[in-house]
């Protein structure tokens, strides 16, 4: 999600999505709650508007921002009473959903 720059410059008060190329469907973390835990909470993008790089809180721009974003539920899941839905662009609502970034 964003520019990819919290992968490659590893902040320490967030996490990145880790996986393995040749392995694409192994999961480190197993448990919703974890998942949860780690996904990443920040985004790194371009404030077009004051043309700069910004950081901004995952939860409150997707919910904001979340149906101009093109194929956005391939970009997240759902967490509701520690279950992890994948749902699809019909089903997906940003305005209410609490949705964690899992590509």
């Amino acid at each position: 999600m964003g520019l990819g720059t919290r992968a490659v410059d590893r902040v320490s008060n967030d996490y990145p999505i880790m996986f393995a190329p040749g392995q694409p469907k192994l999961q480190i973390n197993q448990t919703p709650s974890d998942v949860r835990h780690y996904s990443p909470k920040q985004i790194d993008l371009i404030d077009l508007e004051k043309r700069c790089f910004t950081t901004v809180e995952a939860g409150p721009f997707l919910r904001e921002m979340g149906r101009e974003i093109p194929g956005l539920h391939q970009l997240v899941s759902v967490y509701a009473n520690d279950f992890i839905d994948n749902r699809n662009a019909f089903s997906l609502n940003p305005a209410k959903d609490e949705m964690i970034i899992t590509f």
